[in-house]
C-alpha cells in the first residue's frame, strides 16, 4: 500500500511549518529528542536540562512521564537491573520540569534516590539510566479538530530513522509516511522528507494535543547497549518545525 501511495506522492514542502505527529510511533520524536537529555548521566554531563529543575521548559499542555508499570507495554518491568522497584517518574508536569531519570550512580551524584531506571542489555554490561515507556498525557482536542485548525502543514504518520545529539536534543528525523494538510484537511501523500529542530523547541512549540492514545514500541541504543522501550501517547501538533531543510 505504501509503495502504491508513493507513486502519487507530491514533493514535500520546504520551510517552517506546523507538523501534526501521529500518536504511537510518532512519540519516538519526544523519546529521542526530548527525553534523552533528562537521563541522569546526560544531566551530569551538562545537558540542556541540567540545573533547571522547577523551571518551565515546555508548553503548559505537556505532561510527560516515564512509566515502567504500564500493563503490557514493552518497556515495563517490576524491578530495574539494579534491583530498584519500578515506579512512574513525572518528568514534566504542565510544562514544568519535575524529574530526571536515574540509576543508582547518577542519583547519588545528583543527591537523589534512584528513579528505578538502571537498565543494561546483559549482566556483563554496566547499568545506565534509560527510559522505559515514554508517556505523554492526552489532551482535550480531537484529531479532527487539530487537523481542521491547521491551515497548511504536514501530517507525519511515521517518524524515525534520523540522528539526535542526546545531550542537546538537536535532531533530524525522516518522515516516511506523510501527507499534506491544506485548508484544514489531510490531502495528498508527500515524498519522504525530514524534520529538523531541537527537543527544547519541540516542547515549547507543542500547541495542541489530542485525546487519542496509541501504544508503540522501539529499540533504543546508548553507548553500545540496546533496550526495548515503549512509546505511549496521543497525536500532537508542533506549531513550527523545519521541514526538508537543515537546522541553524
Amino acid at each position: 500500500r505504501r509503495a502504491v501511495t508513493g507513486l502519487a506522492a507530491r514533493p514535500a514542502p520546504v520551510g517552517r511549518l506546523p507538523v501534526v505527529v501521529a500518536g504511537g510511533r510518532g512519540m519516538v520524536l519526544l523519546h529521542e529528542a526530548c527525553c534523552h537529555p533528562l537521563e541522569g548521566d546526560e544531566v551530569l554531563r551538562g545537558s540542556v536540562y541540567a540545573g533547571r529543575m522547577g523551571e518551565t521548559i515546555a508548553s503548559p499542555l505537556v505532561t510527560l512521564r516515564d512509566d515502567p508499570t504500564v500493563p503490557g507495554a514493552v518497556g515495563s518491568y517490576l524491578y530495574d537491573d539494579e534491583g530498584v522497584r519500578a515506579a512512574p517518574t513525572t518528568l514534566i508536569e504542565n510544562g514544568v520540569l519535575t524529574g530526571w531519570l536515574t540509576d543508582q550512580e547518577s542519583a547519588a551524584r545528583l543527591g537523589l534516590e534512584s528513579s528505578g531506571n538502571g537498565r543494561c542489555t546483559t549482566a556483563l554490561q554496566p547499568p545506565q539510566p534509560r527510559m522505559t515507556n515514554t508517556c505523554l498525557a492526552a489532551g482535550a482536542s480531537t484529531v479532527d479538530e487539530i487537523i481542521a485548525s491547521t491551515e497548511y502543514g504536514i501530517y507525519a504518520e511515521h517518524v524515525g530513522g534520523g540522528e539526535v545529539i542526546e545531550s542537546t536534543g538537536e535532531f533530524t528525523f525522516r518522515v516516511t509516511n506523510g501527507h499534506l494538510i491544506e485548508n484544514g484537511r489531510v490531502t495528498d501523500p508527500i515524498e519522504e522528507t525530514t524534520i529538523t529542530g531541537t527537543g527544547t523547541q519541540v516542547l515549547r512549540d507543542i500547541d495542541a494535543i489530542a485525546d487519542d492514545t496509541t501504544v508503540g514500541a522501539a529499540k533504543c541504543g546508548k553507548f553500545g547497549q540496546w533496550v526495548t522501550v515503549g512509546v505511549v501517547g496521543p497525536t500532537l501538533r508542533v506549531g513550527s518545525l523545519l521541514v526538508g531543510g537543515t537546522h541553524r
